[in-house]
Order: C-alpha cells, then structure tokens, then sequence
C-alpha cells in the first residue's frame, strides 16, 4: 500500500501588508465592487515588491529547504500550481524548468498546472499521488504556487475580493508518517468556465449552486478519507469570502473553532497558496491523536477542490518498503 504526505511547508509573501480600504479609495473602486470585497472579509493584503513568479517561486522553495531535511539533489518532481494564465513563461520557454536547474534539482522532472485554477494545488496532490502509484522512482515531489497580479489598478467589477502576491511549497514524500493526505475529491461546473465572464443568469445560478457543490465536495473528501466525521477538528478554505464560508461549516461542525478564516482579513487571497499559508499559521499540520483536518477550495471558474489531512501515526501492517 502507497500513500502520499505533507512532509514540510513554507510560505513567502513578498513586503508589508496594505490597507484595502485604503487601496480601494486610492483606485477609485465601484462601490458595488467595495461593498462586495468588504462583505467578503479582507481588510489587510500583500501587493508585493515587483517580483517575478519565478523569484517567488525559488524564495518558497529555499525556505522550504531550510525548514527541512530535503535537499534539492533528492527532489524527483516539481510541479508548479497557479492560477492565473500569466504566472508561466509563453512556449517553448519553461519558468519550472529554469526553476529546477537554479535551485540544482537536476534529476527533477518539472511543469506547470493551472487547469482548476485556484484549486491547482489540490490538482497537483492528485496528480503526485498517481505518478507516485504507477512510478516507484518518485519519492519526493515538491508543489510550488505563486502568481502575481498584473497591477494594483487591475480589479474585475464581479471581484469580491482582493488578490496578493505570494508563493508557497511543500515537500510531498511517498509513504510520509505525517500529514498523510487521507482523501482528495474534486468537483468541476463546467456552465462557469468562463469565471468572471459569466452572463447574470449563469451568475444566479453559480450563486444557487456553489455553496451546496462546497458542502458535496468536502463530505466526498470526509466520506472517501476513512475517518469519522467527529475526528475532523477543522476546516481550512481559501482566503475568500468568509461569510459564505462561516455557512458552510455551520453545516458540517457548529463548534467555534471549526472554521480558520483569521486570514482572509489578514493575508488577502493569494491565490493557490492560500491553503498552505493557512495550515501553517494555524498549527494545522501534523494533527495530533485522531484529529483530522480538512482544505478546501471553490473557484471562480466552478471548480471545488478538497483533501483530508490526518495525524494518526501508520500501523505496522500499513508501512510499505518505500521511504
């Protein structure tokens, strides 16, 4: 039996934080647009220094390393996860590739995947998960997110809340005795591809329909993971919209801590590290005793992605040969 988990983690959001209501007055933002991005939670975000994806991507990953025992020699996969379409070089360059060559993990193979925007990182977990199962060779993958926005004056009218730059890695290892990922399930509607474009009608619609598609996701990921519903401590989404959010997880656990949503004030939504970044700043990672945890995702594009987390330490009769 194979299995993969969250060895370490690290994050890098570039700067100070600013104000978003300061931003918002200096741009001169709809007040339909300020009124949404205030319901939605943000208070504080990081528009960064200027900073290319790349060079966020290599300061998440050297952090990850120092907070580690991995060594960029023993990396056998790097996939970088993001969002938007401007976070990788056009063809036939490759910002990965010239990832892994500066940071010396000459054996890795190394790409990008965007397809679940927002959820990309969970995109990626499965797709290590399945190299890992059919390639004995891997053993060490790192999942490395960034992007950046194009400006501080760029902001959609239909935005509901605020972009920052950032990046994140983790170090996933075949067979880890921490954080395995117990369960990843992922749900697409495929009506709201266009995200952002959508027509008013589509919009009612994704509004009817998003918060029942979380609820489904996450009970899939719950049900699929093995643990009892009462084992699951938390719930960590994304840095967006915590109203709906405080909605879905009155559904699933009542209690006042179930929810971290501390950031969505905090750090604005950086897009696919918004996951990492939170598991780190609440003490999510390593759970004790049969606590479980659950990260969660909803995009804009109609994508829900989400993966169960748990701490027990593996039985005898569940270790494999693989490190």
């Amino acid at each position: 039996m194979n299995w993969i988990g969250i060895e370490a983690a690290a994050y890098y959001l570039p700067g100070e934080s600013a104000c978003v209501s300061h931003w918002m007055t200096t741009m001169a933002i709809p007040v339909l647009t300020q009124e949404r991005i205030l319901r939605g939670g943000h208070q504080r975000y990081y528009p960064g220094e200027g900073q290319s994806v790349a060079e966020l991507c290599r300061n998440a990953c050297q952090q990850l390393f120092q907070a580690s025992t991995l060594q960029a020699c023993e990396v056998d996969l790097i996939i970088h996860a993001h969002t938007m379409v401007t976070s990788v070089a056009a063809p036939p360059q490759s910002m990965v590739a010239g990832l892994a060559r500066d940071l010396g993990a000459h054996r890795a193979a190394a790409f990008s995947v965007s397809n679940l925007h927002c959820g990309s990182m969970i995109g990626a977990l499965r797709i290590i998960e399945n190299l890992m199962a059919t390639d004995s060779r891997i053993r060490n993958a790192v999942v490395v997110t960034a992007d950046t926005v194009r400006g501080p004056d760029f902001v959609h009218p239909n935005q509901s809340y605020v972009h920052s730059d950032g990046a994140a890695a983790i170090w996933v290892r075949r067979n880890s005795g921490r954080n395995r990922v117990c369960a990843i399930s992922v749900n697409n509607l495929s009506d709201f591809h266009m995200g952002y474009l959508i027509t008013e009608e589509q919009r009612r619609r994704y509004d009817m329909t998003s918060q029942l598609i979380t609820l489904r996701t996450i009970k899939q990921a719950i049900r699929r993971s093995g643990v009892e519903s009462a084992q699951v401590r938390h719930l960590v989404p994304q840095n967006v919209s915590r109203q709906s959010w405080i909605e879905v997880a009155r559904h699933i656990n009542p209690a006042a801590d179930f929810l971290f949503d501390r950031n969505i004030a905090e750090k604005g939504h950086a897009c696919c590290s918004d996951i990492v970044i939170n598991l780190l700043d609440g003490g999510f990672l390593d759970p004790q005793g049969s606590d479980a945890i659950v990260a969660v995702v909803r995009g804009t594009t109609g994508t829900c992605a989400a993966f169960v987390l748990h701490g027990v330490p593996l039985t005898a009769d569940m270790q494999t040969t693989g490190n």
